[in-house]
């Protein structure tokens, strides 16, 4: 029985190592930028309780910042092929220290918006650039994990935000602020002392990521490449409007039907990111030999098919049943998509599509509580659910012709 567990535990921590030394510099970065930023989460209660700004008006300052972060994603794309990434992720998390700090000072909704549209270019510029930096010195079997490591430290930087402001809530915004302004300051000065090696070595694409991409089968159909890329996009849009539901109109859902109180709501939302944590990388790992194109379809169908089991929310057992499943669709999705759109995307073009992949993203999170809202008011809560099922069928649909098209070519 021992030996069963000591090998089940090195086999779990197999799937963190492989990857260049190089890149878990970069990683750890992504930490600290994810615990410092995590702030963000709160803001509107910050707004709203602290300030004493109404609802509306939060929700449009929480809307701004999603804005920066779709432009953030967007100029950085452009840029990845033109300078320099490591001076890219510089000023980015320049611009993102400064808005903490300013957080502390500014009240008025004017600076506010400001202020969280420019610390939105911030956040995106430095995830955008620093996921393209650590793919970019990882082989090809490499770099789905690369992408399930950077996912899951999201997610765990998060959570401790999470826990941080719980802990220390009681001490005043202020404080929070100033903290995560200096945590987001220490990974500057990391990145700095590190900036004059990185800038020296620093090539927009590897040698080796050229050369793969010149002996790829499908270098003669560029356009069914450009095609699947665009498909896989507008999936990410409609899988944005799905993972916001997921934040707003279902814990509204909850309370009014299945008359769960805040803790039981707060529980069932801690379940994604601890399952996120715990399983992303080795259960995504061991899909790295199949079809990228067709698990992408199938994650994206584990989302919708999570959400239409709302319908049955009546018995807690089919609610964390669902949120299992959504979560698992989530984990699978984020990361294939990612892959796919990285692997089809010409060299010259990853940087671009990798930033229009965050912007599209940003954009529909942006947009899709305000749809949902809508949707909830006039049509309920079970006719979002059954949407939210018919698009991922539609997008399993899609892509698995794709995913046929594609059998034995690159992933």
């Amino acid at each position: 029985m021992t030996e069963y567990l000591s090998s089940t535990i090195y086999r779990y921590f197999e799937n963190y190592k492989g990857l260049p030394k190089e890149c878990w510099h970069r990683i750890f970065l992504s930490l600290l930028n994810n615990i410092a930023g995590g702030i963000t989460f709160f803001l509107s209660f910050y707004f709203v309780n602290n300030l004493h700004i109404n609802i509306a008006t939060a929700g449009m300052l929480i809307s701004t910042y999603g804005i920066g972060r779709a432009i953030g994603g967007y100029i950085t794309g452009n840029l990845a092929n033109k300078i320099p990434l490591v001076f890219i992720s510089i000023i980015s998390l320049l611009i993102e220290t400064t808005s903490l700090f300013t957080l502390i000072k500014i009240d008025t909704v004017l600076f506010l918006s400001i202020n969280l549209l420019i610390f939105g270019i911030g956040t995106y510029g430095f995830k955008v650039s620093t996921n393209l930096w650590v793919l970019n010195r990882c082989s090809k079997e490499e770099r789905l994990k690369a992408i399930n490591i950077l996912y899951t430290v999201s997610n765990l930087g998060i959570g401790i935000s999470a826990v941080i402001v719980s802990m220390f809530g009681k001490l005043g915004f202020g404080y929070l602020f100033c903290f995560s302004g200096v945590v987001m300051l220490i990974a500057l000065i990391s990145i700095i002392q590190k900036a004059y090696t990185d800038y020296k070595n620093e090539k927009p694409y590897s040698t080796t990521l050229e050369e793969s991409d010149s002996k790829s089968p499908s270098i003669k159909n560029r356009k069914s490449d450009q095609l699947l890329v665009f498909t896989v996009l507008a999936t990410l849009s409609l899988m944005g409007f799905i993972i916001m539901q997921w934040s707003t109109t279902y814990n509204v859902f909850l309370h009014e039907v299945s008359q769960l109180n805040l803790i039981g709501i707060g529980l069932l939302y801690a379940l994604n990111p601890i399952l996120i944590v715990i399983f992303q990388t080795p259960l995504v790992n061991a899909m790295n030999k199949s079809s990228h194109i067709l698990f992408t379809g199938i994650g994206a169908f584990g989302m919708g098919f999570g959400m239409w089991m709302l319908n049955f929310s009546h018995w807690i057992l089919f609610i964390i049943a669902a949120s299992i499943i959504y979560t698992i669709g989530e984990m699978i999705f984020f990361s294939m998509s990612q892959s796919v759109c990285y692997q089809y995307s010409k060299a010259n073009q990853k940087g671009k599509v990798m930033g229009l992949f965050e912007m599209v993203y940003a954009l529909s999170t942006t947009i899709s509580p305000t749809i949902g809202g809508v949707l909830y008011n006039h049509f309920g809560g079970d006719t979002i659910w059954l949407l939210c099922g018919m698009i991922g069928i539609s997008c399993l649909t899609v892509l698995y012709i794709f995913s046929k098209k594609y059998l034995g070519k690159h992933i």
